[in-house]
């Protein structure tokens, strides 16, 4: 036991931690014991060596699937559980008389199916990883370009009645320098930019159609941050040589989101076991499902049907589906808030503002310029009210803005905040702006046709600036 583990231990359980070391240091002795014993009697020695596999595996499924929850204990008492049971199956199993061993071969044969399946399962889905790339098997510390991989929409596969382009983007091709007539900006974000809209109504062609005489390249991955943005950029964004290069911050989870492929994963981790993040995923998709159809309104279009090119709750908020429960939408936007709205300070502002810092350095000579987009929770009050009833410590509802838009200042970037425009939307009779999907945390028609004439006066100046170069 490392000196660390001990002094948390010592921290949270004075009296408890030292009764638990003595404890399974007894119950290992006891296990080496009786496993010595067996084997020089020859008492049974195949079983001792058997059980020994179950309770390993059975621990690692216990620490993984039952008890996953950080717990400064768990470590000591599963291997005190584990040790205590090997050592009484190799105590007990010579005493009993052939026709009771005999019953032993039921949990042997179900034990040995279990280890089997689980060593497979886990085996074969690794397997299966490295030739697929899927959302399911990524994990909060997968590598930035497995990210990208896994979440990138299939090119020509059309959403809303429009394919994405070639690159794998939600907007129409993207041209080269020599075949552009007019300026070009490039966005980069991520699943706001792939967005629960039609094309005509997502906010980059919004923009664009308010400005006329520009291209507004929409450049995004679902589920990615600042690291995957610097990516895009770097792999993607940047043979396009933009006139101007916006990055969309969603701070809901851009800030609050780990970094990728910076965390080590321990080995009874849940996330290091890809049987049960699968299965886990399978398990809240289907759930979520369930509860969000039940609720439905009438009149839903599918997001992948080509037909639905406008589909009739476009325009209509109160003919919205929910893409997820009421209960689980309010624990993600909880979630997030108790992040990005407290005032305790937390490290992984100091690593956003570090792959912040890496686009910038990126972007070199390009323009460069943000767009903050702000949770569901930061404009609508209701929704606020809820999420400050559930969190457990004081909000500060603002709090990233500030500091966010502080940090541009002192550097001299330009940066669009589309809070104060999202809550200048006039708020309905029932008390809601309805800027986002219902139950989704993404922009519904309304909401993007707020940014998107928010993003067209933010960029008017910048191009004159660039026309007149």
């Amino acid at each position: 036991m490392s000196s660390t583990y001990g002094h948390a231990l010592r921290l949270m359980f004075p009296r408890a931690w030292p009764w638990t070391l003595i404890g399974s240091m007894a119950a290992m002795l006891l296990c080496l014991i009786a496993a010595w014993r067996a084997y020089r009697r020859n008492e049974s020695p195949a079983t001792c060596w058997r059980t020994l596999v179950y309770l390993v595996v059975g621990a690692w499924v216990a620490d993984v699937f039952l008890w996953n929850k950080p717990h400064p204990l768990r470590d000591a008492w599963t291997v005190t559980a584990a040790a205590g049971i090997h050592a009484i199956v190799c105590l007990l199993t010579p005493c009993l008389s052939p026709v009771r061993r005999r019953w032993l071969r039921v949990p042997d044969v179900l034990s040995m199916n279990v280890v089997v399946l689980v060593l497979l399962g886990e085996a074969g889905l690794r397997l299966l990883a490295t030739v697929w790339s899927s959302p399911l098997f990524i994990a909060p510390g997968s590598l930035v370009i497995d990210r990208i991989a896994a979440h990138r929409a299939v090119p020509g596969r059309r959403r809303f009645g429009f394919p994405n382009n070639s690159w794998g983007h939600f907007d129409q091709e993207f041209l080269a320098p020599a075949q552009r007539t007019r300026p070009a900006v490039l966005c980069i974000g991520d699943s706001f930019s792939t967005g629960v809209v039609p094309h005509a109504r997502h906010y980059t062609t919004v923009a664009e159609g308010a400005i006329g005489d520009v291209d507004i390249y929409n450049m995004g991955v679902p589920a990615c941050g600042p690291r995957e943005y610097l990516y895009l950029w770097q792999h993607e964004g940047e043979s396009l040589r933009p006139d101007l290069l916006v990055v969309a911050l969603f701070l809901g989870n851009d800030v609050s989101a780990p970094s990728s492929g910076t965390q080590p994963v321990d080995w009874h981790d849940p996330q290091a076991s890809l049987l049960y993040r699968t299965t886990r995923r399978l398990w809240l998709l289907y759930n979520e499902k369930r509860k969000s159809t039940a609720g439905a309104t009438v009149g839903d279009a599918p997001t992948d049907d080509s037909r639905a090119k406008e589909p009739d709750w476009i325009d209509d908020p109160s003919r919205e589906r929910a893409t997820f429960s009421a209960e689980e939408f309010l624990r993600i936007e909880t979630q997030r808030a108790a992040v990005i709205c407290s005032p305790r300070p937390d490290p992984r502002q100091g690593r956003f503002i570090d792959s912040l810092q890496a686009i910038i350095d990126a972007a070199g000579r390009t323009p460069l310029a943000f767009v903050l987009i702000p949770d569901e929770f930061q404009v609508e009050d209701r929704l606020w009210e809820e999420v400050s009833a559930r969190c457990s410590i004081p909000l500060e509802r603002d709090r990233t803005q500030t500091w966010v838009r502080a940090w541009f200042d002192a550097r001299d970037l330009r940066c669009l905040d589309l809070l104060p425009a999202l809550r200048a939307l006039p708020v309905e009779d029932d008390g809601w702006r309805h800027a986002y999907l219902r139950q989704d945390t993404h922009f519904n028609a309304r909401g993007n046709r707020c940014a998107g004439e928010a993003l067209a006066a933010f960029l008017r100046p910048q191009l004159e600036a660039i026309r007149h170069r």
